[in-house]
């Protein structure tokens, strides 16, 4: 019986548990997904997010990103914590930036554009919500 009990703590001792780290799906429970800031997650709690921008009102193929050297987006839990989950750096001229899965508990998306001495010289921000967020900034 003893035998039987230790198996049983040696086998669920390499279960992951709910919001485990991970780098791949094979890495949480059956069921759940990783996401991209590497946290397994039930698929009810992750998004899709795509987000486009314009630059002072102009769209970055047509010159809006003059004097952009980089962009920052960044996703915020603003439920408490503020913990956030940040690419940099990303290119102003692609106009897009796409995340598959972003856990729901980031509920507010942040984007920074800096030019060439790293000084932030424009941003917008936007609130996250549903299973599916299409954002159209306009940096200022």
């Amino acid at each position: 019986m003893r035998a039987l009990a230790f198996a049983v703590v040696v086998a669920l001792a390499g279960c992951p548990a709910p919001g485990t780290e991970c780098g791949e799906d094979g890495e949480c429970l059956a069921g759940e997904v990783c996401t991209r800031d590497h946290v397994c997650a039930a698929p009810a709690d992750v998004r899709r997010v795509w987000i486009e921008w314009r630059v002072r009102g102009i769209d970055p193929r047509a010159g809006g990103c003059f004097g952009v050297l980089e962009l920052s987006v960044s996703f915020v839990d603003t439920s408490g914590t503020y913990d956030d989950h940040t690419y940099v750096p990303v290119p102003c001229p692609q106009g897009m930036f796409v995340v598959d899965r972003l856990s729901t508990r980031y509920d507010l998306v942040r984007v920074v554009a800096f030019d060439g001495n790293h000084t932030e010289i424009a941003g917008a921000e936007a609130a996250l919500t549903g299973s599916e967020a299409l954002l159209s900034l306009d940096l200022r």
